[in-house]
């Protein structure tokens, strides 16, 4: 059975009791910065080694400076990269109706139709087809005039005489 006294101790108090006797041991608690003090680890330099350290950090700075251009060509190769599929897949959704938003929002990208690094234009118009079916997308209208010929002037009769003119 225990007490209620025995009960009311907290952590705090049990701190309180044994921090006394961590201090009065100095001796015993790790150092951490004599680890780092040791040598070999580069915190102690001597004459030899410091054109040597020098060197390699030119050479460090140096790389550093061609992996950011590196990273920045690389970065407008992805935003033309971007620009152009955006322009391909506009004009492959031009006859379906389906803008390239539209095609978004049905859960469509141009990651899809990518085939060993090459737009399958083919298969992006018939998606597109896909979507305007889905979400009801009426086709383009065609002009009933288209190829009729209604658009051109009436011709005039012509005669000999006009064919072979006056001289």
């Amino acid at each position: 059975m225990t007490l209620p006294n025995e009960q009311e101790n907290t952590m705090t108090d049990e701190k309180h009791e044994n921090g006394p006797e961590t201090n009065e041991n100095p001796s015993e608690a790790p150092e951490p910065t004599e680890a780092s003090e040791e040598p070999g680890d580069g915190s102690e330099s001597t004459e030899s080694d410091t054109p040597a350290v020098a060197k390699l950090r030119r050479e460090a700075a140096g790389h550093r400076a061609k992996l950011r251009e590196a990273e920045a060509e690389r970065d407008a190769v992805v935003v033309q990269r971007d620009a152009l599929a955006a322009a391909v897949l506009g004009d492959a959704l031009r006859g379906t109706g389906v803008n390239a938003e539209l095609f978004a929002t049905a859960g469509r990208s141009i990651e899809e139709f990518v085939v060993d690094g090459v737009l399958d234009r083919a298969a992006i118009t018939s998606a597109g087809r896909e979507v305007a079916k889905k979400y009801g997308v009426a086709s383009p209208a065609v002009s009933r005039r288209t190829g009729t010929g209604a658009e051109r002037p009436p011709k005039e009769a012509k005669t000999w005489a006009d064919a072979l003119g006056k001289r």
